[in-house]
């Protein structure tokens, strides 16, 4: 199990994401995970995410329609299994640690 998952839901800020991303590089190991969930992103998001390269990878949820904030979220703990979640909204551009997994 992990001890910490990195959740990052985001619609379209892919410049944001990318920042958070490249941000994370020289903190993420094997004890954390990376889960970003695309809310009904275009497909050109997707295609220019695929050119970001990264020192680690992370897990993606897709979603193909806007599902909103907090579905995403939700989403985004059902794939986490690490021992606290942690929220990154592409949005704020800002960390928010929301809760311990205690599943």
């Amino acid at each position: 199990m992990k001890k910490a998952s990195i959740v990052i839901p985001t619609k379209d800020k892919l410049s944001r994401l990318r920042l958070i991303l490249k941000a994370l590089e020289g903190q993420v190991d094997d004890t954390i995970e990376v889960i970003i969930v695309f809310d009904g992103c275009s497909k050109d998001t997707l295609k220019n995410f695929e050119g970001i390269r990264l020192n680690y990878t992370p897990i993606k949820v897709i979603h193909e329609k806007n599902v909103g904030r907090a579905k995403a979220r939700n989403s985004g703990i059902l794939k986490a299994s690490g021992n606290v979640v942690i929220f990154w909204m592409t949005i704020e551009s800002q960390l928010r640690i929301l809760f311990t997994n205690t599943l």
